[in-house]
C-alpha cells in the first residue's frame, strides 16, 4: 500500500520542469529571416520538481505524509478488528464477575465462528451449568433433610410435653427437662439449616425496610439479654432505607445482633450505626469480646463453625454457629457485601453494606 500511494503520488502530483539539454542544428536560415522562439507554457501553482534535490524532498514529504495517513487508518481498523476479537473475553469476564458474586444462571453463550474463544466460552459456560447443577442438589438435600427431621422433632417434642406434667421424681424430673431443652435447640438448628438452605433459591419478596427500624426493634426485643450481662450498646442511627426482602433483613440484623450480645463479655459493649450513602445502606456492629485471631475471620461464616470464646457453651443463649453463615448468605442474596474484622482490645465488627 505504501508503494502504491507514493507512486501514485509521485505520478500525478508534482510538475516536472527539467532543465531541456541543448541541441545543435544544422539547418540554415536565410539572412535576414527572422527566427521564431516559442516561449515556454508557465507552470500551474503546485509542487515543482525542477532538480535532483527537489525530486528527493518531494519524495521524502509525500513518503511521511503517506506513512502517517497509514498508520492512521490502520490503528482505526486495528481498533475495530480487534475490538470485535476480544468482544467474547468481556462477555467471559462479566459471566465470571456475576459467578464470582454468587449467580451461576448467566451464560455466555458465545456465537460465531469455532475459534478458540469460542471453545473457551462453551467450556466455561458448561462449567457454570456443572456448578449450578452441583449447588443445586447440596441445597436440595439440606432443605429436604431439613424438613425430614422436623417431623420427628416435633413428635418427640410434643411426647416429653406430655411426659412433663406427669408426677415424677426429681432425678426423672431434670432428665425431662434436659431432653426437652436438647430436642428445643436441635429444633433450631434444623430451622437454621432449612433457612440456610433455601435463601436466595426463590425471588426475593421486595419492599421498602428501613434497617434503622429494625436495629430499634431487635434491641427492645432483646433487652433481657443486655440486661442480664450488663452490656451497654452504644447507638448512632440514622434512616437507611432500601428495597429488599423484609423478612430476610429482619433475620439477618437479628442474627447480627444476637451474635453481638451473645458472643460478649459480661459488663462488655455493644455499638451499632446505620448510614444511607451514595446508593448504599451501610450497618455496622461491633461488640467486645475475646480476641479473634485474624486467621479465623472468614472461617467466622462458615455454618458451624465456633470460636472458642465467642460460644460459651455453658450459656443457655449458647449459638448454633449458623447466625453469620446466615446474614452472609441474606447479604450476598441481596447484592451485597458484608466484612468482618476483629476488634482492637477484643470483639468483632461487622460491617454491612446493601445497595438501595
Amino acid at each position: 500500500m505504501m508503494l502504491t500511494v507514493v507512486y501514485l503520488a509521485m505520478t500525478y502530483l508534482p510538475k516536472y520542469s527539467f532543465p531541456q539539454t541543448a541541441v545543435t542544428s544544422t539547418t540554415l536560415v536565410p539572412a535576414g529571416q527572422p527566427i521564431s522562439v516559442q516561449s515556454a507554457k508557465p507552470l500551474t501553482a503546485g509542487i515543482v520538481v525542477s532538480s535532483t534535490s527537489d525530486l528527493l524532498s518531494t519524495l521524502l514529504m509525500i513518503s511521511v505524509v503517506s506513512l502517517i495517513l497509514l498508520v492512521a487508518v490502520g490503528a482505526a481498523a486495528s481498533w475495530v478488528l480487534i475490538g470485535r476479537m476480544l468482544r467474547p473475553l468481556t462477555a467471559l469476564t462479566d459471566a465470571a464477575t456475576l459467578a464470582r458474586q454468587g449467580s451461576l444462571s448467566h451464560r455466555v453463550n458465545s456465537v460465531g465462528r469455532d475459534d478458540e474463544l469460542h471453545r473457551l466460552s462453551r467450556s466455561f459456560d458448561e462449567m457454570l451449568e456443572q456448578l449450578e447443577r452441583s449447588f443445586s442438589a447440596q441445597q436440595r438435600f439440606a432443605a429436604n433433610a431439613s424438613h425430614e427431621i422436623r417431623t420427628p422433632l416435633a413428635t418427640t417434642k410434643a411426647l416429653l410435653d406430655v411426659a412433663r406434667e406427669g408426677q415424677h421424681s426429681a432425678e426423672t424430673t431434670l432428665l425431662l427437662d434436659r431432653l426437652s431443652s436438647m430436642n428445643q435447640r436441635t429444633i433450631l438448628i434444623t430451622n437454621a439449616m432449612l433457612d440456610l438452605a433455601t435463601i436466595g433459591e426463590h425471588s426475593l419478596d421486595v419492599a421498602e425496610v428501613d434497617i434503622h427500624t429494625e436495629v430499634t426493634q431487635q434491641l427492645q426485643d432483646l433487652d433481657d439479654e443486655l440486661r442480664e450481662k450488663d452490656i451497654r450498646v452504644t447507638t448512632d442511627l440514622h434512616p437507611a432505607r432500601l428495597h429488599g426482602d423484609p423478612t430476610l433483613l429482619k433475620l439477618m440484623v437479628g442474627n447480627l445482633m444476637r451474635n453481638a450480645i451473645r458472643h460478649n463479655v459480661q459488663g462488655g459493649d455493644v455499638v451499632v450505626s446505620t448510614v444511607s450513602v451514595d446508593g448504599f445502606v451501610e450497618l455496622t456492629i461491633s461488640n467486645s469480646g475475646e480476641q479473634v485471631p485474624e486467621e479465623t475471620i472468614e472461617l467466622l461464616r462458615e455454618p458451624f463453625y465456633r470460636q472458642y470464646g465467642r460460644v460459651q457453651s455453658t450459656d443457655r443463649h449458647s449459638g448454633r454457629g449458623l447466625g453469620l453463615a446466615l446474614a452472609a448468605s441474606i447479604v450476598d442474596a441481596h447484592r451485597g457485601k458484608i466484612a468482618l474484622r476483629p476488634r482492637a482490645g477484643g470483639g468483632l465488627e461487622v460491617d454491612v453494606s446493601l445497595p438501595v
